[in-house]
């Protein structure tokens, strides 16, 4: 258990509604199995409260030196996590070790898309949530300074939008620039409440440099006309707004 947020609040009624759901889980593993956990979340210590298995804290294997391939503080976290599985099935560690320094990462997971003519990279993340989304850009920010970090984000669903909107606001201060698409509805309806629109004048009021587009067309010649060879483009959503980055390298 990495982490526990709120998320999914179509589904579930609220933080403890989540909690419950973990706990449900937790304690069916028995008293010779393990937990692997951050238990220095409160929610999940709250989780693992009346567990009987050995729960294990992969935080304290955290190594912040650790060579992968893959960039980011979350990812440093998932790699010990792995760590402590390792430890717990006895695996050797060099073995370990070098598989951990290979693993690539996951189809639209910081997934790098290619590389237009001018030498402007583009990257593609499923990141759909505040917490994912400040984590994901503050990984960018780290293994890329030099770059213009242009972040075009899709939300993803209207009623997401709304419940985390002040959330969202807060979530791109290490973009350059953001560049925000319509609402990705999927299983929802418009219900009027909160737009695309209303999301960015929010962001523009607490300085980012934010800009709101109607289509993903309109999104890909702006960027066509726009970008440089120092430009990073991280399209983000759970939508369809990877067809962003593959209409740019088709050019």
């Amino acid at each position: 258990i990495t982490n526990i947020d709120e998320d999914h609040l179509d589904y579930y009624k609220d933080l403890a509604d989540i909690e419950s759901a973990f706990c449900e889980i937790a304690r069916k593993v028995p008293a010779d199995g393990f937990i692997v956990a951050d238990i220095e979340n409160d929610s999940v210590k709250r989780v693992l409260k009346d567990v009987v298995a050995t729960a294990i804290d992969y935080r304290k294997l955290y190594n912040p030196q650790r060579e992968l391939a893959v960039m980011g503080k979350h990812n440093q976290m998932n790699a010990a996590a792995a760590q402590a599985v390792g430890d717990i099935l006895n695996i050797d560690p060099s073995h370990r070790d070098e598989m951990l320094k290979k693993f690539a990462g996951t189809w639209r997971r910081s997934e790098l898309k290619g590389t237009l003519a001018n030498g402007a990279f583009v990257y593609d993340d499923y990141a759909h949530h505040p917490t994912e989304i400040t984590t994901t850009i503050a990984g960018f920010a780290e293994r890329f300074p030099s770059k213009e970090l242009i972040v075009v984000f899709q939300p993803h669903l209207y009623s997401r939008t709304r419940e985390h909107f002040d959330h969202f606001v807060t979530s791109f201060g290490q973009a350059n620039r953001v560049i925000v698409a319509p609402i990705y509805a999927a299983r929802e309806q418009d219900d009027g409440m909160v737009s695309h629109h209303d999301l960015v004048r929010a962001m523009q009021e607490q300085g980012v440099k934010a800009e709101a587009f109607d289509s993903l067309d309109a999104i890909t010649e702006a960027l066509r006309s726009s970008l440089g060879p120092d430009s990073l483009v991280l399209t983000m959503g759970a939508g369809d707004i990877y067809h962003v980055g593959e209409a740019l390298l088709k050019g």
